[in-house]
């Protein structure tokens, strides 16, 4: 296969980071390789350190050098580039350190590939507004209508791409490798167990819906949570779970990865994500991984998958009586047993509609388009 692919990113393409961008470079590249591809990734970094986990594809790391600027050696690298026989796929949105890559592959006439990963949601838009319209209209709209494709991982993307940009848009999800060894059954009449995963982001992530319903919740029934997660508002958000009076029902585990945090995710009745915005929520195809259901909002952008397979609760947005009513539903499914019923639809949805090597396919395919 004569094609080359490299990816480029901000940080080393670590998996075991809080960044959820890291996993999906690492897991896209690692799924091309497979397939007999020639994949390299070029991380922008503040070291140069090689501290991240074997890979089955090349890594070059670059010393970030700033906003709008190129490092020379990567200008070195990209004069080398056979124009013909490589695609480059940019990651992330808003990235200064793009710019002039982008315009100089432009100049090279070297096709690139573009994934904002959730970027161009119109609330995500809305943080930061002025500035980022401004980005827009100077720098990010020759990087993306310049791109021969845009990968939007859900609907919710795309009114924000089009409003923006005129590109050629090609909706791909992310991917899920599948860990069914480590699926736990539970006892019908074990106390409710649900959890959280991500950062610590009280907003975007629903956590202020989410803790307002636990305590409506308990008040009647008792319940385990576990959030796994570290960063940004965590100071606040533990006093919120304090002033609650939260603290025997909600146990924070910290930052986990790998199959510690499998192994955790995998004794939750159901994973509970509220989010008023996302791209593709990786912890939900996670939870699916090991035959979790969950508990999302529309704005996950899961909602069509889910009701596709009856895998899960889906709310119209963060809602506490909504809330507490797939709570209520979920304790009766345990009891009744009809929980193992979505426990084995998830894993049949991410098996299915999140197959790395189906998605790394796409995404080859969108390459290759003009």
């Amino acid at each position: 296969m004569g094609l080359k692919i490299i990816h480029i990113g901000l940080g080393k393409a670590n998996p075991n980071r809080l960044n959820g961008v890291n996993k999906v470079i690492d897991s896209i590249a690692s799924a091309q390789s497979k397939l007999g591809f020639d994949v390299s990734y070029w991380g922008l970094t503040n070291n140069l350190y090689h501290d991240y986990p074997a890979r089955n594809y090349k890594t070059n790391l670059y010393l970030d050098t700033g906003w709008f600027q190129m490092n020379s050696s990567i200008r070195a690298a990209v004069q080398k580039i056979k124009k013909g026989e490589t695609i480059i796929h940019f990651h992330g949105g808003f990235i200064p350190q793009f710019v002039k890559i982008a315009r100089y592959l432009t100049k090279l006439n070297i096709p690139y590939f573009f994934t904002p990963h959730g970027a161009y949601n119109l609330i995500a838009l809305k943080k930061s507004s002025i500035k980022k319209k401004v980005f827009i209209q100077f720098c990010e709209k020759s990087i993306v209508n310049n791109a021969v494709g845009t990968q939007i991982l859900g609907p919710s993307e795309l009114e924000g791409l089009n409003k923006y940009f005129k590109t050629n848009e090609v909706l791909v999800p992310n991917g899920q490798k599948m860990y069914g060894h480590l699926k736990q059954s539970k006892e019908a009449e074990s106390i409710l167990k649900i959890g959280f995963i991500g950062r610590i982001d009280i907003r975007t992530k629903g956590l202020d819906v989410f803790l307002k319903g636990i305590k409506v919740f308990v008040e009647k029934t008792p319940i385990i949570v576990e959030v796994i997660g570290a960063g940004g508002e965590e100071k606040l958000f533990k006093k919120m779970v304090a002033d609650y009076g939260l603290q025997d029902a909600i146990i924070f585990k910290g930052a986990l990865f790998g199959d510690e945090k499998l192994k955790q995710i995998a004794t939750w009745d159901a994973l509970c994500l509220l989010s008023r915005n996302e791209g593709m929520p990786g912890v939900v195809l996670e939870a699916g991984s090991v035959g979790v259901p969950v508990i999302v909002t529309e704005q996950t952008n899961m909602g069509d998958y889910l009701r596709k397979y009856d895998a899960g609760w889906i709310l119209d947005a963060p809602n506490v009586t909504d809330f507490v009513a797939a709570l209520n539903e979920l304790k009766s499914k345990k009891q009744s047993g009809e929980i193992k019923r979505l426990e084995n639809n998830i894993e049949e949805m991410v098996a299915t509609e999140f197959d790395w090597n189906n998605i790394a396919n796409t995404l080859l395919a969108s390459y290759v388009k003009r």
